[in-house]
């Protein structure tokens, strides 16, 4: 018997290899593509960062709490009793946080959907909610060996 042209084997599903290699192939770029698009944005998580600081380095404590994530907002009015809006301009919240008000960020690293952004004089946690960065932590300073201590943390 004489075949002239390409032959196609047909698997058990009826998908011949090259097919089934195509299909693959595309389901391979489309995860690649899809990884690269969930990518965190490190410079947007660095601009709510510096927006906080100078949130709260102009009193403005409305503008501060709209940027901070609901754990975060907890925290502040549990351990100041009184509504977050007060809370982030007690002094000892806000010294900490306002003197890296006007600095731009030195450092970001973001990984998923958390990103941490230094300052000049603070460094900042956030975390992705949606595909708007909220912060979770702030006035934070490194300990040797030891977490960071942070006047506002979540709850």
């Amino acid at each position: 018997m004489t075949t002239f042209g390409p032959t196609t084997r047909r698997t058990a599903g009826g998908v011949s290899g090259q097919a089934a290699r195509r299909v693959a192939g595309a389901a391979t770029v489309l995860a690649l593509v899809a990884g690269c698009a969930a990518a965190p944005d490190a410079p947007a998580a660095a601009a709510v960062a510096e927006a906080f600081a100078t949130a709260v380095a102009d009193g403005d404590g409305a503008a501060a709490c709209t940027l901070l994530a609901p754990s975060a907002v907890q925290g502040l009015e549990s351990e100041w009793s009184s509504a977050c809006e007060e809370a982030v301009l007690e002094p000892d919240v806000a010294e900490d946080v306002a003197q890296a008000a006007g600095s731009a960020a030195q450092e970001t690293h973001a990984y998923g959907r958390q990103a941490q952004v230094r300052l000049d004089g603070d460094t900042v946690f956030l975390t992705l909610s949606g595909d708007t960065w909220l912060v979770t932590a702030a006035g934070c300073t490194p300990r040797t060996d030891q977490p960071y201590e942070c006047s506002i943390e979540r709850g």
